[in-house]
């Protein structure tokens, strides 16, 4: 879970010649080709990894929830004199 605003990295293992595509709800995220994803949304995530001989897995969906971070405050002002 993360506030409103914030965001969180993804990461997916490393390699020389592996290939990696970002899916939020089971839909391919455009460009998002890098084996670390950041991102604001909530969704559930899963990222597939391939190797030079074209094998590929898919991660286990990892779920991001955005709390919302309108608490409801008012805040009020008045001038202060302060004491010397």
């Amino acid at each position: 879970m993360i506030c409103d605003g914030d965001s969180i990295s993804l990461y997916a293992n490393s390699g020389n010649n592996y290939t990696y595509r970002w899916f939020r709800d089971n839909k391919l995220i455009p460009a998002e080709t890098n084996s670390f994803l950041v991102t604001k949304e909530s969704g559930s995530y899963t990222v597939e990894v391939s190797n030079a001989s074209l094998c590929s897995e898919i991660s286990y969906p990892v779920s991001v929830t955005v709390l919302p971070s309108d608490f409801g405050l008012n805040f009020t002002g008045s001038p202060r004199n302060p004491a010397y």
